[in-house]
């Protein structure tokens, strides 16, 4: 029987931290799909970028790419961008050639875990319009940077004009961030098998978290987004006024809300128990459905809303699919 759970805001402790594996690289098992890198505990530090053994980059290209990123450790609650890019040497000439995947509405301010639709690697922006994807990638990383097109990387050095303003001394309280990754191109017009340790509507079938639908979080884009203003990432408790609403369904949560002011609003969830949260990356104005899920399960919910200058704290519920 379908019930609603209306429920009030509540405080809500942040994300647990993952434990940091050893790096490991493999490649998926389904031949319709391969993994372009998998790696546990790297981190992106004042010089050095999260970079992280390559398997291949030229299978699949014409197809989807979809990313995991599980943040284990984040000194403060700075929101930044993940910037996901390949570059290709020829002869002496480093990096000559350049792709990034679109992710300008994709912000995380601390640990937990995104699941990405990059769209298809061959639309990506390309320095200068020109990227070969048949010949193999020289390096890969993602790039922790502030949010928008132009946002300075959180580096100090190995960055030139793109390093992070003020120098070590106003990076030093943000880094090292210690992410793991996996990073999959499926074949085109195939769905996306996710592995056993991914949990995300963006699987199709034969893959972990239980099948479900595409993934309404991440757009795919061909080019990169407009850099937008990205608002403090300080939290205040929340404002009274706002309604929060989660309606089970088969394998899906309903979620909404409203609120009388507030028109920028973030929504994460994890099962109940979990240590990692799964989340709609960037910013909705308006309610989601949480699909693929598993009936009986109980799951958290969790939406916060910003009230000019701040977030305010996430409201809370539990509720369980099928019920």
């Amino acid at each position: 029987m379908i019930r609603k759970l209306t429920l009030g805001l509540a405080l809500a402790s942040s994300a647990l931290v993952v434990p940091v594996l050893a790096t490991q690289t493999g490649a998926s098992s389904d031949p319709q799909q391969v993994s372009v890198w998998k790696a546990s505990g790297l981190q992106q530090t004042a010089s050095e970028y999260w970079q992280p053994e390559l398997t291949t980059t030229t299978r699949f290209t014409d197809g989807k790419a979809y990313i995991k990123i599980t943040v284990t450790s984040k000194p403060s609650n700075k929101q930044v961008q993940p910037a996901v890019c390949f570059w290709r040497d020829e002869g002496s000439t480093r990096n000559k050639y350049e792709t990034c995947a679109a992710t300008n509405n994709v912000t995380f301010t601390g640990t937990g875990t995104l699941y990405i639709d990059l769209g298809t690697p061959r639309t990506w922006w390309k320095k200068n319009g020109v990227y070969d994807w048949s010949q193999e990638a020289s390096r890969g990383r993602i790039m922790i940077k502030n949010p928008g097109t132009s946002g300075a990387l959180l580096l100090a050095s190995r960055c030139g004009a793109a390093c992070y303003p003020g120098g070590l001394d106003a990076l030093s309280p943000h880094i090292p961030i210690t992410m793991s990754s996996e990073l999959i191109f499926v074949a085109k017009g195939k769905e996306l098998a996710c592995p056993s340790d991914w949990n995300t509507p963006l699987c199709g079938t034969g893959g972990g978290g239980g099948g479900g639908g595409s993934s309404t979080t991440i757009p795919p884009s061909t080019t990169q987004p407009p850099s937008t203003t990205q608002p403090p990432s300080t939290t205040q408790p929340p404002a009274p006024g706002t309604s929060f609403t989660v309606t089970p369904r088969d394998r899906s949560l309903a979620v909404s809300w409203s609120d009388p002011v507030a028109k920028r609003f973030q929504l994460r969830y994890r099962p109940t128990g979990s240590s990692t949260w799964i989340w709609f990356p960037g910013e909705v104005s308006d309610g989601r459905t949480i699909t693929g899920l598993v009936n009986g399960r109980n799951y958290e919910v969790q939406v916060r809303k910003y009230v000019h200058p701040t977030w305010r704290d996430w409201a809370s519920a539990t509720a369980t699919p099928g019920a």
